[in-house]
């Protein structure tokens, strides 16, 4: 089994618990959990842009974006808040 990753704490990432909320018990350090992360985009991809990306030619007739290109341009924005 492979060894348990340290926990490394996220800047900016410890929340108080909501008014009214209480304790109900103890964690088990094994059970899992899931979490969503929404990511907004730093701006919309026009329906059109997807779409042509896709459709209409082969795959060496694509532009594609480097990762660089994409984050700059689509990428999440860091806020806070």
């Amino acid at each position: 089994m492979a060894a348990r990753a340290k926990n490394v704490p996220l800047p900016g990432s410890h929340r108080t618990a909501p008014a009214r909320s209480r304790v109900i018990g103890p964690v088990h350090p094994d059970q899992r959990v899931e979490v969503t992360i929404r990511l907004r985009p730093r701006a919309v991809i026009p329906a059109k842009v997807r779409s042509d990306a896709t459709t209409g030619r082969s795959h060496k007739e694509r532009r594609y974006l480097t990762r660089n290109q994409l984050s700059a341009k689509h990428g999440a924005l860091c806020r806070r808040g």
